[in-house]
């Protein structure tokens, strides 16, 4: 019997981060080679130290932990800069003035100051929410379970509109004036974030996670791999 690992990456300040055991892994995307390994949760709190969602913004790499830690790791020391506990935290993304977690079994998302580290708001989102993705187009999540994508209002302290994206979406994403989802069935899926109108490309095999940039001319990028465990 095979289990599925997700190991979460992010590109930042020129090295690839990933959520890794004892931690958090940190690459030299030049020569490929992990330059440090940074711990945050002590391993007598929990058997899963590595971190399982990560952003960045605000001058650092934000990473969700096990037990609902949030830290903030400088991109220069390495050290870490910030944390504080939320129970139930699961996602994480970065808007243009705050951390934004979410937690699914709460229902509901959590708006954090990124000076103080305070709760500025917690928004009621049901669902089983597993993505949150911000940028020109808004802040967006992602209900797999659902099979919709919902708009956030920061500002209001409430959801905004939602659309369908059916079933198997597996990664979200926001840019180039769209939202995107990735599909297990091989499809991105492009809705306007306006009207919902949707576009479906077809990449011919599983998909797991893409990456998007604000810019149009910039390409989109799907991950089609998984890593399994042989045991």
């Amino acid at each position: 019997m095979s289990t599925d690992i997700v190991v979460e990456v992010l590109v930042a300040d020129r090295l690839v981060w990933s959520g890794e055991a004892p931690g958090l892994a940190v690459v030299d995307p030049a020569v490929a080679e992990i330059i440090e390994e940074i711990r945050v949760v002590p391993p007598e709190i929990s058997i899963n130290p590595q971190a399982y969602d990560l952003a960045a913004g605000f001058g650092g790499v934000w990473a969700i932990f096990a037990e609902g830690t949030l830290a903030k790791i400088s991109p220069r020391s390495f050290e870490v800069v910030g944390r504080t506990e939320l129970p139930g935290a699961d996602n994480i993304d970065v808007s243009d003035d705050a951390v934004l977690v979410s937690d699914r079994l709460g229902g509901v998302l959590r708006v954090i100051d990124p000076r103080t580290f305070e709760v500025r708001d917690e928004i009621p989102v049901s669902g089983n929410i597993t993505d949150i993705e911000s940028g020109d187009e808004g802040v967006w999540v992602l209900d797999p379970t659902n099979g919709s994508v919902t708009e956030i209002d920061l500002e209001g302290g409430r959801t905004g509109r939602s659309w369908d994206v059916g079933t198997g979406a597996r990664d979200l994403g926001v840019g180039s004036g769209w939202i995107w989802a990735a599909k297990a069935d091989g499809t991105v899926l492009r809705i306007d974030p306006l009207t919902g109108e949707r576009l479906v490309m077809d990449i011919g095999t599983e998909l797991v996670a893409l990456s998007i940039s604000e810019d149009p001319l910039e390409p989109v990028w799907v991950y089609t791999g998984t890593i399994t465990d042989p045991a």
